[in-house]
């Protein structure tokens, strides 16, 4: 087996059970670090299927990435992402909250790939500063004026998280927020339709932006 393959696999085992721990401690209110360490290595089937779908996601993603010619440092950026946004998702599904903890997780990690792109192709410093501020930049003016216009139409949350992803994917964060306003949508009217939410009820975002990310990589990338 190719050994790039077994550094993705050993990433997404390492993130989930690292993620798992967390996602435990905060959604019991980080009240015992013990109580959230020690079920991590408690093997069930839903945990199981966790890190198989982990491991199937990390596969799966190298070799999407291979086939477009990108290089292992750039495939293990999108898939520390993908591994931290899957934790952002589940806690934004069970608690409607978004943890700082992880946004900051999120940018000191980009921030560490960043100086090794720096080092490795330093022509492309200025190229790559100018997306990650566009992206960052672009998020926050777009979704805070939709808060200002449409009275808490998206949370706080939400436009931190899309900032965050915009320092990941520049320019292309554009199509990352129609596909994740889409699958939102989709969802909404779901709810509506069938009587399950009333108009004023939020729904989570997290999830969609989880989801809008993976459709970006299979439709645009």
């Amino acid at each position: 087996m190719d050994l790039q393959v077994l550094y993705c696999i050993a990433l997404a085992v390492i993130s989930f059970f690292c993620l798992f721990v967390y996602q435990a401690y905060y959604l019991n209110g980080g009240s015992c670090l013990r109580e959230a360490l020690l079920p991590a290595f408690n093997m069930n089937i839903k945990k199981l299927a966790g890190v198989i779908f982990y491991i199937i996601l990390a596969v799966l993603f190298y070799i999407y990435m291979d086939t477009n010619g990108s290089v292992i440092a750039k495939t293990l950026k999108y898939l520390t992402m993908l591994c931290v946004l899957a934790t952002i998702a589940w806690i934004d599904y069970k608690a409607s909250k978004i943890p700082n903890t992880l946004l900051i997780v999120l940018i000191a990690a980009r921030l560490i790939f960043f100086i090794y792109e720096s080092i490795k192709e330093p022509d492309y410093i200025k190229f790559n500063i100018i997306q990650m501020t566009f992206g960052a930049f672009l998020c926050l003016a777009l979704l805070l004026l939709c808060r200002i216009i449409i009275r808490n139409s998206i949370g706080m949350g939400d436009i931190k998280l899309f900032a965050v992803l915009g320092l990941y994917f520049g320019y292309d964060i554009i199509n990352l927020m129609f596909f994740s306003f889409l699958c939102t949508a989709i969802y909404s009217i779901y709810l509506l339709l069938f009587k399950k939410k009333k108009k004023k009820d939020s729904v989570p975002m997290g999830p969609f932006i989880f989801l809008g990310t993976i459709l970006s990589f299979i439709l645009i990338f």
